[in-house]
C-alpha cells in the first residue's frame, strides 16, 4: 500500500510538471530524480506516461522548434544544441530539424527586422560585423548569415 501510494505521489508530481509545460522524457526524468525519487519508480513512471501518450520525444521537438522559431527567432545551430541539452537524440533532432534550414534565412531576417532599432546607431564595417555576430549568436549558418547580409 505504502508503495502504491509513493507510485501515486511521483505520477502527481510529474502530471504537476507537465502542465506547467511540456518536457522530454529525460528532462521529465532529471527533475523527479533531483527531487530524490528512486530511479526505479521514475522510470516506471516515465514509461507509464509515453505509453499512455502524455511524453512524446518527437512532439515534444517538433513543439520546441516551432515555439522557438516564432517567438524568438534562433538558428538550426542554437536549436540542435538546446534539443540536445533536453536530452534528445541525434537521430531525432536531425529529423524533426531536417524541414527547417529552407526557412532559417527568413528567421534571420525576421530577427533582424526586430532589432533594427538597436542597428540604426551603426553604420558601415561596424555595422556588419554586429549583424554577423548577433545573427552567429543566435545559431544561424555562415552561408544563411552571408545570404541576409547581401540582401539586407
Amino acid at each position: 500500500m505504502l508503495l502504491f501510494q509513493q507510485s501515486q505521489r511521483l505520477l502527481e508530481r510529474a502530471f504537476k510538471l507537465l502542465s506547467i509545460r511540456d518536457h522530454s522524457c529525460h528532462e521529465l526524468q532529471e527533475k523527479l530524480l533531483r527531487k530524490g525519487w528512486s530511479s526505479q519508480s521514475v522510470n516506471d513512471v516515465i514509461s507509464y506516461l509515453c505509453e499512455k501518450g502524455y511524453l512524446n520525444d518527437e512532439l515534444f521537438a517538433e513543439k520546441y522548434v516551432e515555439y522557438k522559431s516564432l517567438g524568438s527567432p534562433r538558428g538550426l545551430y542554437k536549436l540542435k544544441m538546446e534539443l540536445k541539452q533536453k536530452g534528445l537524440d541525434d537521430a531525432l533532432i536531425n529529423r524533426v530539424l531536417s524541414g527547417f534550414s529552407g526557412n532559417e534565412a527568413a528567421l534571420a531576417e525576421i530577427f533582424l527586422k526586430r532589432k533594427s532599432g538597436t542597428l540604426k546607431r551603426f553604420s558601415g564595417e561596424e555595422k556588419k560585423r554586429k549583424v554577423f555576430r548577433m545573427l552567429q549568436n543566435r545559431g544561424f549558418s555562415a552561408e544563411t548569415i552571408y545570404r541576409v547580409m547581401e540582401s539586407w
